[in-house]
């Protein structure tokens, strides 16, 4: 017997139920968890958006971490350049 199904029925709530509620809080946390390390890179580098510290990037005002994998990578995956 499956964990979700276990924890379903001491709930009394339908297993697909329980599994979508999970989920959603799951993707809620490591939402706000993105969110807050986006806005701690924005204030270490008294930037106001993402769009400007990409654009500070280009210029060199600012130096591209290891880890960004180049300033198109910051945006979302529908507005990456190639």
């Amino acid at each position: 017997m499956s964990i979700i199904k276990i924890i379903a029925e001491g709930l009394v709530i339908p297993e697909e139920r329980l599994s979508r509620e999970a989920l959603r809080e799951w993707i809620e946390r490591k939402l706000l968890l993105v969110e807050s390390e986006i806005k701690e890179i924005l204030l270490r580098h008294g930037v106001g958006d993402i769009i400007e510290l990409e654009e500070r990037v280009k210029k060199g005002e600012i130096e591209e971490h290891p880890g960004m994998g180049g300033p198109h990578n910051i945006r979302e995956p529908d507005q990456r350049e190639e």
